[in-house]
């Protein structure tokens, strides 16, 4: 924000979401959305346009991680997981695809659990898996072009350009 940047941060919880605004400081525009709801992820991303017109930069960052043994996940747990891990990304790139600036960045966060077993971890694994790919195969290859899908995973990275896939 130093440098000319405007910031739009998202949470489902408004005491949470102005503790980070506060912690960010600036003009930060804070905006309350459910990831699990495309009505609100489409009124974020209409909220974004007003406020800055279209976006350069969109970190998709939504995620839940909790232990789900085969023996004992339920499919309420299994969906939870899943919807916000997997189902919140796609839905916040269609909402927010629309909006972006022509050469802007789409970042989605994955995770190391999706190149390495863990025990109790497989669902988050595969949900991490699912955001990895969809940095490999766009959405739209006209409106989101590989230069610009860029995928954070943090936690295993020997290598510090593995962590981004600008070209793919």
């Amino acid at each position: 924000m130093a440098n000319g940047a405007r910031v739009a941060i998202t949470g489902r919880e408004a005491d949470a979401l102005e503790q980070a605004r506060k912690f960010i400081g600036g003009d930060v525009l804070s905006l309350q959305a459910d990831v699990l709801s495309r009505n609100s992820l489409q009124k974020m991303a209409f909220d974004v346009q007003q406020a800055f017109g279209a976006l350069d930069i969109f970190f998709a960052n939504a995620g839940a991680a909790y232990v789900t043994p085969v023996a004992t996940t339920s499919e309420a747990q299994y969906d939870g997981l899943m919807d916000t891990n997997v189902r919140s990304v796609f839905f916040s790139v269609q909402a927010v695809e629309p909006v972006m600036r022509e050469g802007g960045s789409i970042i989605l966060n994955a995770a190391w659990l999706n190149l390495v077993g863990v025990p109790g971890r497989a669902i988050l694994s595969a949900s991490k898996a699912a955001v990895r790919s969809f940095c490999s195969h766009p959405f739209d290859g006209a409106a989101w072009p590989a230069n610009s899908r860029k995928r954070r995973q943090p936690g295993v990275d020997r290598n510090a350009d593995s962590s981004w896939c600008g070209t793919v």
